[in-house]
């Protein structure tokens, strides 16, 4: 059984993305009251239950929708609270680390009510997974395709390139950067001209289909004709969250499939606890093929969309201890049908799970499915490197 990630790699993730978070939406100082509460629970707990938090209340997600600017500010600055008590935990033994957590977390200035926190180099810089060796008896080492990555996302901005090198480093031998609007696609799309093993998708994602009019619309069907641009996506319904009206989701949903249509091109489709009607509105056009990525759905869910001839696509929530039914589902996918996806930086999977993800611990996801699927890692990943390869036309 490999180790669980360091106390260094948990303080270095913790640190580094409330840093960048609160850079990119607070340039010029973050709000705070000053009434935080310390840290009451188990002291070597602290980063994990801070880490878990972060992931529980995404201030990502909060940072788009203006009327809730309040609580992504209140939560960053638990964070950053958070990220002051490590470093005086760490003080002791290690007085180098806490002075550089403080020099990018900064205490709250008195009069101004305002903490200035700056980004910086990672606090350290350890890969998240060890390098992929081939045990002894497998010929090559594995090759792999991580078909749905948000390298664009801001939790990459401190250190965007070095990932991308260690992920090249760790096998990864293609990446698919998918849009969630207008700016991410364009932000893919532009990672996609700049690295050759990446290409991009370009859509507007159910979260953000209340702001897309005609001209968003328009604009996404102008990134279609790029050939660095492989796909529409990622697009689909969200219920769970429902941040936006469901009819708005849906209207969005099937403009985006008649642009697949008129294009020819394969769609990324986010479906979450909305499996009934993404069925009812892929069924609308039965010319379009796309994938179902980070699928949730049971094998019975999995098998219909596969008997219309769509792709599925699984996450480290695969590895996740209470994924009973997506085992299920693993194994019911036939092999030409499956793909394979980090969702970076979302959804790590065990034993990461609540640290950033990225293209590297798709080795894990791959290994998991690998051996539950009856088969050996290099063959798997093999698999799934054609089966991206052949549905992204690359």
């Amino acid at each position: 059984m490999s180790a669980a990630p360091s106390t260094n790699e948990a303080l270095s993730s913790l640190v580094d993305r409330t840093a960048a978070i609160c850079a990119r939406f607070f340039p010029d100082g973050l709000p705070s009251n000053g009434s935080t509460s310390p840290y009451l629970g188990d002291p070597s707990r602290l980063v994990i239950s801070a880490l878990e938090y972060l992931e529980k209340k995404e201030p990502w997600t909060m940072a788009k929708h203006p009327e809730q600017r309040g609580e992504l500010a209140a939560t960053l600055d638990l964070l950053c609270t958070r990220c002051l008590e490590a470093a005086r935990a760490r003080e002791p033994d290690d007085p180098e680390t806490a002075r550089r957590i403080r020099e990018r977390i900064g205490e709250v200035e008195a009069g101004s009510g305002m903490r200035r926190v700056r980004t910086g180099e990672p606090l350290f810089y350890t890969p998240p997974v060890e390098s992929p060796l081939a045990p002894p008896d497998l010929p090559s080492l594995p090759r792999y395709f991580d078909t749905h990555a948000h390298y664009d996302d801001i939790q990459f901005d401190g250190d965007r390139e070095e990932t991308l090198k260690h992920i090249r480093d760790a096998g990864v031998e293609l990446v698919l950067v998918p849009g969630c609007d207008v700016k991410s696609s364009l932000a893919a799309s532009q990672l996609a001209h700049t690295h050759s093993f990446i290409y991009a998708a370009a859509g507007i994602h159910p979260h953000e289909a209340s702001g897309a009019g005609e001209s968003e619309l328009r604009e996404i069907a102008g990134m279609l004709g790029d050939l660095r641009v492989k796909a529409i996506g990622e697009i689909g319904l969200d219920y769970f969250y429902d941040l936006a009206p469901r009819d708005v989701q849906q209207q969005i949903f099937r403009r985006q499939l008649a642009l697949a249509q008129e294009t020819g091109l394969p769609v990324i489709v986010h479906d979450r606890e909305a499996h009934g009607d993404c069925l009812k509105i892929i069924d609308e056009f039965p010319d379009v093929c796309g994938v179902f990525h980070c699928f949730s759905g049971s094998a019975e869910y999995a098998e219909e969309l596969v008997r219309r001839g769509w792709f599925i696509s699984f996450t480290g929530s695969v590895t996740f201890k209470k994924a009973s039914k997506l085992l299920l589902a693993a194994k019911a996918v036939p092999d030409e049908r499956i793909m394979i996806e980090t969702d970076s930086p979302y959804l790590a999977p065990e034993p990461y799970r609540g640290r950033r993800n990225d293209s590297s611990m798709l080795r894990r996801t791959c290994a998991f499915l690998a051996e539950l699927r009856g088969t050996d890692p290099v063959s798997f990943a093999e698999l799934t490197l054609e089966n991206g390869k052949r549905f992204f036309g690359i």
